[in-house]
């Protein structure tokens, strides 16, 4: 029995990029989805010179019809106000017989690969910035310790209490790469143990004691059943409520409080799953809410003065969104200035029996 044989159209549907097929003629003949996602338009019927008319890509077109050959372009070119930075490959293909050859045309969008590297280029100038900074001060100070003030007690113990601190925040931006890095690499396996949310708050709420007593802070919690299970890793759940505890606690008022509140939401896409929705509110000064789109980006700080002066490193909120993305949970921020602000961190509850 002849197995059936796909058509081109039916072949290149099946392709994640755009892919357009043109006959002899330059008239678009066929396309697939990404294609007509992509330029936002049905393109069969239409001339292809309509899409590109860069010498580049009329050469190749030419070239790979006459030499039957596999030719590439590049280019660049502005699509809804953002610049694109295409690979287009051409390649001829004979169909039944010599008359019905197309040009099968593919697009490899390299801007997504661009912005990575961006991306990994801004990391390590982040990354070397940050630890630049304190590796000056304690070099200038310990010159300053060698030549002028070993002497002087008063001097000295100023100057290594500065050391000291500088040396607790290259610790700490240490401790957050390493363990950023950890979870990005568990971020899609998701947890499998069960975890009871009341105990991973009464350890988070424990361990900001110090801090409570330093600016003299209440944290208050209320809604929290002790029926609330998580499937989730107690480790990395303790350590979002740690991070966005001690924000709340330092950028908050001192002698004030930070609230808790728990209670059971519906998700739209998923009506059938409870959810636990947990508001960590401050009174502090708030922020602008043209920020909050980037406030879980890796360094980003609204004021980079006030978050070294409190000894952020610039990755909490980025640790607490990959780790609630292991946990199939989502982060919520509010905030208004000279009111306070409100983080929102949102949980799959384990169906009760």
């Amino acid at each position: 029995m002849t197995e059936p044989v796909c058509s081109i159209e039916e072949v290149i549907a099946g392709f994640p990029i755009p892919v357009i097929l043109v006959d002899k003629s330059m008239m678009i003949t066929s396309t697939n989805s990404e294609a007509t996602k992509y330029f936002n338009s049905p393109l069969v019927g239409n001339s292809l010179y309509l899409l590109f008319r860069q010498p580049d890509v009329l050469k190749c077109i030419k070239e790979s019809l006459s030499e039957r050959e596999v030719k590439i372009a590049n280019i660049i070119e502005t699509r809804n106000e953002i610049e694109k930075n295409l690979t287009l490959m051409f390649n001829p293909v004979d169909l039944n017989s010599q008359e019905e050859r197309v040009l099968v045309i593919s697009l490899i969008d390299e801007s997504i690969r661009g912005s990575a590297e961006q991306m990994r280029r801004d990391f390590v100038a982040n990354v070397s910035h940050e630890l630049k900074t304190p590796l000056t001060s304690l070099y200038g100070f310990i010159e300053t310790l060698k030549n002028d003030s070993w002497d002087d007690p008063q001097a000295r113990i100023k100057f290594l209490e500065i050391m000291e601190n500088e040396a607790f925040r290259m610790n700490r931006l240490v401790r957050d790469l390493l363990s950023l890095s950890k979870v990005e690499v568990n971020e899609t396996t998701e947890p499998s143990r069960e975890v009871n949310l009341s105990d991973v708050l009464d350890i988070a709420k424990n361990a900001m004691r110090p801090l409570t007593q330093k600016y003299e802070t209440r944290i208050l919690i209320s809604g929290l059943n002790s029926n609330f299970a998580i499937r989730g890793d107690k480790d990395q759940l303790i350590q979002v409520f740690n991070n966005l505890l001690e924000n709340a606690i330092k950028y908050g008022p001192a002698k004030g409080n930070v609230e808790l509140n728990c209670e059971l939401v519906k998700e739209n896409y998923l009506a059938n799953q409870d959810h636990v929705k947990i508001d960590i509110r401050d009174y502090g000064n708030g922020f602008d809410p043209i920020h909050i789109p980037r406030l879980t980006e890796r360094f980003y700080r609204i004021d980079k003065h006030r978050s070294r002066e409190v000894g952020g490193t610039g990755l909490g909120l980025a640790i607490v969104k990959h780790i609630l993305n292991r946990h199939r949970g989502r982060l919520e921020i509010s905030s208004d200035i000279g009111k306070g602000s409100v983080f929102s961190v949102i949980l799959p509850l384990l169906p009760q029996n």
